[in-house]
């Protein structure tokens, strides 16, 4: 059936979510009233900040607030070689350097796991045709977009964070020694269960990482290096994705082992715990301070702002 695809057809219907996306976002999506505060356009943030209260049925309140100094005028590249040296002053860069290694870990998982289950689950046995067993877990990435969901509303960022690293490495370790049974054979339970066990946990469990994960990167940085600090942690990410699958290739051809695959990506989450646990900042809670600018590289605060009357 593949071979029979038009893959420009394929392309195009898979742009149509994007464009209907950007279609809304354009009509729809607010700017920041954060981002138009710093530029100095305070009519602009207090629009964007009484249409928000429009929203939740909160009409009338006030929502005036101190305008922060205004922002020198510079050219782009000045502006990106700032906000560089924002992203990695004293006070951030562990900070940015372990969130870029979080995105790229968890993107080596998740997509390392996409491009390399229609593969395995041709040599181990999951009582289950191969392609079933893809919709399968599919479809328990749902119960993990609502976990996610609610943790991400409830729950502080690094215990999320911590919490989804352990159980996605436990999934890994399980799956991996699981298949090693199963593939060579074996029927015990014990086997079949980790298998299943381990694959519904890595479906599940790293939708959960994709929302903390990125959640955290946009919440430790002043809003005037929101972007360039974001930036940086999704292209960490999409590094991870990208050599995914030929880190899963090269594994396969090194060792003809398919579990070793996921028995490195688990010592990955487990290097990422640590880098987790020794994270400073805990943003859950935390208002964002983008109003001083004595302390820009200072974004968090454990009070939040006072309205100004």
């Amino acid at each position: 059936m593949m071979r029979h695809l038009d893959w420009r057809w394929l392309l195009l219907m898979g742009s149509i979510p994007s464009v209907v996306c950007l279609v809304f976002s354009w009509l729809w999506l607010h700017e920041s009233p954060s981002y138009f505060a710093v530029h100095g356009d305070y009519a602009g943030a207090k629009r964007v900040l009484e249409s928000f209260c429009n929203d939740n049925g909160k009409v009338g309140l006030n929502v005036d607030f101190k305008l922060p100094p205004p922002k020198k005028e510079s050219t782009p590249l000045e502006v990106m070689i700032e906000n560089f040296w924002v992203i990695c002053s004293r006070r951030l860069l562990y900070s940015t350097i372990a969130v870029i290694y979080s995105c790229f870990t968890l993107n080596v998982v998740f997509y390392g796991c996409l491009y390399a289950f229609p593969q395995v689950l041709t040599e181990v046995d999951m009582n289950a045709a191969p392609a079933v067993s893809l919709v399968f877990g599919a479809l328990w990435e749902l119960p993990g977009n609502v976990l996610a969901v609610f943790c991400g509303m409830f729950w502080p960022r690094k215990p999320v964070m911590i919490g989804y690293l352990v159980a996605t490495a436990l999934s890994l370790l399980a799956f991996g020694m699981g298949a090693d049974q199963v593939s060579g054979g074996s029927e015990h339970w014990l086997h079949l269960a980790l298998v299943h066990g381990g694959y519904i946990g890595i479906k599940c469990f790293a939708i959960v990482g994709f929302v903390a994960v990125y959640q955290y990167s946009t919440e430790i940085y002043p809003t005037v290096a929101r972007t360039t600090g974001t930036a940086a942690c999704v292209a960490g990410g999409r590094l991870g994705g990208m050599v995914a699958p030929l880190v899963f290739e090269w594994i396969v051809e090194a060792t003809a082992n398919i579990s070793i695959f996921f028995y490195f990506t688990a010592t990955l989450c487990i290097v990422n715990i640590i880098f987790v646990l020794f994270l400073p900042l805990e943003t859950f809670g935390r208002s964002l301070d983008d109003y001083n600018e004595e302390n820009e590289t200072l974004p968090l605060t454990a009070t939040k702002h006072k309205v100004v009357t």
